[in-house]
């Protein structure tokens, strides 16, 4: 389930592990190819290989999770990240996701288009303008998603 999801905020004391080979079986939903999307591939191989435990460490280390915690401190933390991200211009923040989560369908030539196509909008919206007012006014913005 972690790989399906933008940011990871973990505890110290947790593990990944896609351990299904240890039980004849293959990772559900993409697992095989998520893993190797987002560490290296070597280290991908090896731990789909083993099926063995990943420890959150490692994990933060190789870039799977974002935030580290003390135990009992994930949510905390991830309420943190998301109000952070709330913040943000909401337009912005869909272009964003869109462009990364389709970069991988696209060739670099058509991606950079596909980029072009997607950031066009957002630039050219009502929040963008209001951005930009909100920083020469040395204020917050106030978005509204157009």
């Amino acid at each position: 389930m972690a790989l399906a999801c933008d940011l990871i905020v973990a505890a110290e004391d947790a593990t990944f592990g896609l351990t299904e080979v240890t039980f004849g079986l293959l990772p559900p939903e993409g697992g095989i190819v998520r893993l190797a999307e987002r560490i290296p591939r070597n280290i991908a191989v090896e731990s789909l290989l083993i099926g063995g435990p990943l420890p959150a460490e490692r994990a933060h280390q190789l870039g799977l999770v974002n935030h580290l915690t003390p135990p009992g401190g994930t949510l905390t933390k991830a309420v943190e990240l998301a109000h952070r991200i709330a913040r943000n211009a909401p337009l912005s923040i869909a272009a964003v996701k869109r462009v990364v989560n389709e970069r991988t369908a696209y060739g670099d030539q058509d991606a950079f288009l596909q980029h072009d196509q997607l950031v066009a909008p957002v630039l050219a919206s009502h929040d963008a303008q209001e951005g930009a007012h909100a920083f020469a006014e040395e204020r917050p913005p106030h978005w509204e998603g157009r």
